[in-house]
């Protein structure tokens, strides 16, 4: 195992393993504005001159590319990513009447697709819409739309096909909630708990796609194909879980306020094992798409990889 630190980050909000080895770690100041990002290798991270204030941001899986949803309201932004920087931001603003405001935002496997969760409220009307858009990454040109009058989405992550996106209510919800969208608005699937959760923290799927794991704090539900019931797995504790992910070869991997990563057998819903990498309360998981490394990032921006 080796650790490093990402400075001038009290938080990291997301680790991002590429397939040649290498780890990009974001990091900021407080949960909701990213200020620093920093390339983490086998050595000290080293931060770049990447900078930037968003509510929520994506990587394309190159790591060629960064996507933020702006602070401007409705606004996108990418930037190309490299080794000692990136390349001037590239902006793009919603101009519907109104007050647009970007929640989240993620990028497709493929690196061409952003989907987008936005809620749109109009003069003069009470109440908000909320919906998730795809749109081209190149061209910001909208694919299509998905009006949704539930919950605003906190969060989106992609099914590793690209055929789908789940979209969850973070921690600024009423209730958890999770649910599935086509690339062409189509709702999938609705992931149903079976008590009322408050909100979904995080959310992952397995390599195969068959498997979604969600938190809701202090429980891990996992949904199966095939099966109507979620498995609860509970690793105890009184700290809330906060990051979730799979490993290549379907093992869970679930971590927290007290610093502790275990694992899970996916298949029979039994913890195999736990680490604590040191690194203080975890906010950031992730396996390398190899499936031998992972790495966790905890408070003042400390990192850990270790081999799995």
């Amino acid at each position: 195992m080796w650790t490093t630190r990402l400075p001038g980050a009290r938080r990291l909000h997301g680790l991002h393993p590429g397939a040649d080895g290498r780890w990009l770690a974001v990091g900021g100041l407080v949960a909701d504005w990213v200020r620093v990002a920093g390339w983490a290798a086998p050595g000290p991270a080293r931060p770049s001159e990447l900078s930037f204030c968003g509510p929520s941001y994506s990587v394309t899986p190159d790591l060629g590319r960064v996507v933020m949803a702006s602070a401007v309201a409705g606004g996108l932004s990418r930037a190309e990513l490299t080794p000692d920087g990136q390349t001037p931001w590239q902006h793009w603003t919603d101009r519907r009447r109104g007050d647009v405001r970007l929640l989240a935002v993620a990028v497709s496997p493929d690196g061409r697709t952003l989907a987008v969760a936005d809620q749109h409220s109009y003069p003069r009307r009470l109440g908000a819409t909320q919906a998730v858009v795809f749109r081209d990454l190149d061209t910001w040109a909208e694919l299509a739309r998905s009006d949704y009058l539930g919950l605003p989405y906190g969060g989106l992550v992609w099914r590793p096909d690209g055929k789908a996106v789940a979209a969850f209510a973070g921690t600024a919800g009423i209730c958890g909630d999770v649910t599935e969208f086509a690339p062409t608005g189509r709702v999938v699937r609705r992931y149903g708990f079976p008590n009322m959760i408050p909100a979904v923290e995080a959310v992952a799927y397995s390599p195969c796609g068959r498997r979604l794991a969600a938190l809701d704090g202090f429980t891990a539900w996992l949904f199966r194909r095939g099966e109507g019931r979620p498995v609860p797995l509970h690793p105890g504790g009184k700290r809330k879980l906060g990051a979730v992910a799979f490993a290549p070869d379907g093992r869970l991997l679930t971590a927290g306020g007290d610093g502790v990563v275990r694992t899970w057998d996916a298949d029979a819903g039994t913890e195999l094992g736990s680490f604590a990498p040191g690194v203080g309360p975890l906010h950031a998981l992730a396996v390398a798409p190899d499936g031998l490394t992972a790495a966790a990032g905890g408070a003042g921006g400390r990192i850990a990889v270790w081999d799995l």
